[in-house]
């Protein structure tokens, strides 16, 4: 869900149960508003928020949207949270007609130029029983399988934003950085390059949710209905250096590796002198941890 700051759900246990239910983080309003002006970059005039909480991210479509001819751009959205929802159409954001009260994923997607949010951060485990039976469902229709059941609800949101996205659209995301290596996310990787003609993807050290411990991308997803067989992976040391485009170092990294499995989105963070190393003496003096132990990434 995207929501201005200064609301962030204090940190307590019930908090910290309502985020793992909901996925209720909360986006920068910069960052929201650069990553709108570019989904609407190519004369886009209609725009699908897939969670849109309190609306950060409808108000910097519109806000992106005035400031170029026509000053217009026609908004849908869901949302989970009833409370949420009604509150954030009592002030307008959106038309009740283009409004969905419920779970994205049943939600049958009007056809848009452009796609935009902060899906949620729900364990599957951690989801309502039938949203998890709606993200299997989803993700097998677009992928061919089902996803594996240690996944994110954030991924079949993506999937099911994107299908929802007409010939030629933009979808930009801020999805977690397990994006860039977890073994669930490797089909979407390959979905993404045969879905997509162009795939940037932004990583910013400075935390873009600084009041959480939740480290993220952006995924700018660009042409749909076209293909590629690389994503250019842009770092950037702060926020601003973000919101003005000037990244720490840039390079493309193959789809085909991310999907294969090996780790080329992190490897691409390291500085050039330490892959040498890693590539060089300490390939020949050492062996993979992978290689002697097994391990498990869960929640307490």
């Amino acid at each position: 869900m995207s929501a201005l700051p200064g609301t962030i759900v204090p940190v307590a246990r019930r908090a910290v149960s309502f985020q793992r239910q909901t996925g209720a983080y909360y986006t920068c309003p910069e960052a929201a508003l650069a990553m709108a002006e570019w989904v609407l970059g190519n004369g886009a005039r209609t725009a699908l928020e897939p969670s849109f909480g309190d609306g950060a991210f409808v108000h910097a479509l519109r806000a992106a949207a005035e400031k170029r001819a026509g000053g217009e751009v026609e908004v849908f959205g869901a949302e989970l949270v009833a409370e949420t929802y009604d509150k954030a159409l009592s002030t307008c954001i959106l038309d009740p007609s283009h409004a969905h009260l419920g779970d994205f994923l049943a939600w049958d997607v009007p056809t848009v130029d452009a796609v935009i949010g902060n899906p949620p951060y729900v364990r599957l485990r951690n989801a309502a029983k039938d949203q998890c039976s709606r993200a299997l469902a989803v993700s097998a229709r677009e992928l061919g399988a089902p996803m594996e059941t240690g996944g994110s609800v954030w991924m079949p949101f993506v999937l099911h934003a994107a299908r929802a996205l007409a010939s030629g659209g933009r979808m930009a995301l801020v999805l977690p950085f397990d994006l860039t290596y977890v073994r669930y996310a490797r089909p979407l990787w390959r979905w993404l390059g045969a879905a997509f003609g162009g795939l940037r993807l932004a990583r910013v050290h400075q935390r873009i949710f600084p009041e959480i411990l939740q480290d993220v991308v952006v995924l700018y997803a660009d042409r749909r209905g076209g293909q590629t067989d690389h994503v250019r992976f842009d770092a950037f040391a702060s926020v601003d250096d973000f919101l003005h485009g000037s990244p720490l170092h840039r390079s493309d990294v193959s789809i085909a590796a991310v999907g294969g499995g090996e780790r080329a989105l992190m490897r691409a963070l390291l500085p050039c002198e330490l892959l040498a190393d890693l590539d060089g003496p300490l390939a020949r003096a050492s062996v993979p941890v992978r290689s002697r132990c097994a391990f498990n990434i869960g929640y307490v």
